[in-house]
């Protein structure tokens, strides 16, 4: 076994090298917090969570964050995902392996079911294609009041003034210092491509979202993060 193995043991007796993935908390319609608790031994080690819908794993979401170890260090850790599917179940492990390298090796599953939705959300990064990037974090009440978030690209950054979800498809905008911007976004699902399209305006004039045109969608690179449209009931 490597010197600073971490995580990704699951109670395997060896010299003191364990870790396991315990169960998640704080479980929301979007989030999770995953938790784990490992020790590593004489070397330094890195571990990161994976998770993915159940069923689907070869679809991971990204936690966004993994973990650097020193030699010698235990105890639990934990980290806090966003984006998820309302009403879904996901499952999730920790792996690591030994910092100066050798393949990663994983602990246990486990799984949880995300809440039902109770606000529109719209979730994403993209990058790549069409010629932008950025990301966005917006959420309102199902009617499309009191949106509030943060919407960013290339040629804009700024605070979401609105929201507007229908289905899988989601109209957001933002005002910045000097301009303002509105995407649409057509979210469809963990197997398949997203569309994403966006306008910047030179002045600094909140955007109309029940005006938003889905022409023109662009797919976002296959390695992107990718988008979550949640249209709360």
């Amino acid at each position: 076994m490597g010197r600073g193995l971490l995580i990704g043991l699951a109670c395997m007796a060896c010299g003191g090298c364990y870790a396991s993935t315990e169960p998640a908390t704080d479980v929301g319609q979007s989030s999770a917090t995953l938790h784990a608790h490992g020790t590593a031994n004489n070397g330094e080690a890195q571990s990161a969570f994976e998770l993915w819908p159940t069923g689907s794993p070869s679809r991971p979401v990204s936690t966004g964050q993994g973990f650097r170890w020193p030699a010698g260090a235990s105890g639990p850790f934990s980290a806090r995902v966003e984006g998820l599917y309302p009403s879904t179940n996901y499952s999730f492990r920790i792996c690591g392996r030994d910092l100066d390298g050798g393949p990663f090796v994983c602990a246990q599953t486990r799984t949880f079911t995300t809440k039902a939705a109770t606000q529109d959300e719209l979730w994403g990064g993209f990058f790549g294609s069409p010629s932008f990037n950025g990301y966005v974090r917006a959420k309102a009440d199902p009617d499309g009041q009191n949106a509030s978030g943060h919407l960013s690209a290339s040629d804009f950054n700024g605070f979401v003034t609105c929201l507007r979800v229908t289905g899988n498809r989601a109209a957001v905008g933002g005002v910045g210092q000097n301009s303002a911007m509105i995407m649409t976004v057509v979210d469809n699902g963990p197997t398949g491509t997203d569309t994403v399209q966006r306008s910047v305006a030179p002045v600094a004039i909140a955007p109309n979202c029940a005006a938003a045109s889905f022409a023109n969608q662009v797919p976002v690179a296959t390695d992107s993060e990718g988008f979550v449209v949640i249209d709360a009931p």
